[in-house]
């Protein structure tokens, strides 16, 4: 039995939104489809818009043109995801109120599953409960379903001992075979 205490911090709760929404694996379609059809379509509409303003004869300039606002759109996908997903996740910060998300957590790890308390609530998951594991961002997400996951920061551990104790519990509860497995 291993029991931890942690507090998460809005920068853990930010990338782990981020993760979620943009990041995880199962949403590399979704990236290459950004990735690919935002430059593509916005070159076509540039170069249509100039086609129309030049009445037809789009010269070599107006195509370097409407490659370069392509080229800048793709490049700026990635920071407004990232600075969508944080406003997003800052508005749920503030609405939750306090104790609630970033508050002391008391967990106990054990051969039946995770248990713990907050000053709001109490939790308590046997292992069959989670149906993915990763580490990313310095933290554990254990997830319980494809959006929601319990973060467990690598620094609540004070160990190595504590943290390798983790990991073999999650190895021989946490099947490989869920969604991943352990990605770093």
């Amino acid at each position: 039995m291993l029991t931890i205490s942690y507090t998460i911090t809005e920068k853990e709760f930010l990338d782990y939104f981020y993760y979620i929404c943009w990041l995880r694996p199962e949403k590399k379609k979704r990236r290459l489809l950004y990735y690919t059809v935002v430059p593509l379509a916005s070159f076509g509409f540039m170069y249509g818009m100039l086609s129309i303003l030049e009445k037809g004869k789009v010269g070599i300039a107006s195509m370097i043109f409407a490659a370069v606002f392509a080229l800048a759109l793709l490049l700026l996908v990635p920071y407004e995801m990232k600075r969508s997903s944080r406003l997003n996740a800052q508005k749920i910060l503030a609405k939750s109120g306090p104790d609630t998300i970033l508050t002391l957590y008391e967990i106990t790890i054990a051969e039946q599953g995770i248990a713990g308390k907050t000053k709001v609530k109490e939790i308590r998951f046997s292992w069959e409960a989670f149906t993915n594991k990763v580490m990313v961002n310095n933290c554990y997400y254990l997830y319980l379903n494809i959006n929601q996951a319990l973060v467990i920061p690598l620094r609540a551990f004070t160990t190595e001992k504590e943290k390798k104790e983790f990991e073999a519990l999650l190895e021989q509860y946490i099947s490989p075979n869920t969604l991943s497995s352990f990605q770093k």
